[in-house]
């Protein structure tokens, strides 16, 4: 049988690392692994799908699936998950110390429908009691003013309202004390550079997230690797050829960190003190 042709956008991680050496190969694939950031990747496969596969944020894809777009087969490799409780920042002279105390009051956001901000808003609403159309939502950049785009259409649920700043940051207002709050994918560069205005709303988010890790077993999914369904339709088996490979290429990484005495191993979430699970939400979950 001729190796089918795929093209493939996903980030240039540790653990994709052997598809892009060529130690791994999907089964039956001629395959040309391409490393594109992560953001970069949304745009072209979202408003061109110029690849084959590629890797795909999970807000996004479950945005399109919500409405009927089926342009894109998910399957089960997930090249980044993350806990976000760290990205939820707060203006200091806010006198905001819980998440309960969100509500009625002005965050910050860049997208809507972003991961981050999906997993944050679930949080609050399932840990929290804060429910979406309980807070005001302003969206705009966190460094940059201008417009942000949306990468897919946006349709907010029932008593939800979003007010767009386009020539303020959010940097800008949290600073200012416009903004209360602000739910990110990336601290702001006023906290970065250690101003004491902004600081994060839990003070000690690596106890809070293994707590939540410990508690519910669950390590957000961020991103997901999706299949261009003209692929699928021609090759179904494509989909689990690629799930096997991005599988040995995380177990490759692993190996070598675990042989080397990789000590950046030790900030995932554990549960047991047995490497296999420890590790094991490195990559494809």
């Amino acid at each position: 049988m001729t190796p089918l042709r795929l093209s493939l956008a996903v980030g240039d991680y540790d653990r994709t690392r052997a598809l892009f050496d060529g130690r791994v190969t999907p089964a039956g694939t001629d395959l040309t692994t391409i490393p594109v950031p992560s953001a970069e990747t949304f745009v072209r496969m979202l408003q061109y799908e110029e690849f084959d596969a590629a890797e795909m944020s999970l807000g996004a894809y479950a945005s399109l699936v919500s409405r009927g777009d089926e342009r894109f087969v998910g399957i089960p490799v997930f090249p980044s998950r993350m806990f976000r409780h760290r990205d939820i920042f707060v203006s200091s002279g806010s006198g905001i110390s819980h998440p309960s105390e969100l509500s009625e009051r002005r965050v910050g956001i860049r997208r809507y429908h972003m991961t981050a901000l999906v997993s944050q808003r679930g949080t609050l609403s399932d840990e929290h009691g804060i429910r979406p159309d309980q807070i005001k939502w302003v969206r705009a950049g966190i460094e940059r003013a201008g417009a942000i785009p949306s990468r897919v259409a946006l349709r907010l649920p029932a008593g939800v309202r979003i007010d767009k700043v386009t020539d303020r940051t959010i940097d800008d207002m949290l600073i200012s004390g416009e903004l209360h709050a602000g739910l990110l994918n990336f601290s702001p560069p006023s906290f970065r550079r250690g101003d004491p205005r902004i600081r994060r709303l839990f003070t000690n988010p690596r106890e809070v997230e293994n707590e939540y890790w410990r508690r519910t077993g669950i390590f957000p999914i961020m991103h997901l690797v999706v299949v261009h369904r003209r692929v699928h339709d021609h090759a179904p088996w494509v989909a689990q050829s690629l799930m096997h490979a991005f599988e040995q290429s995380k177990n490759l990484a692993l190996s070598r960190l675990l042989h080397t005495g990789g000590t950046s191993l030790r900030c995932f979430p554990s549960s047991t003190s047995t490497p296999k699970m420890r590790y094991k939400p490195l990559a494809t979950g």
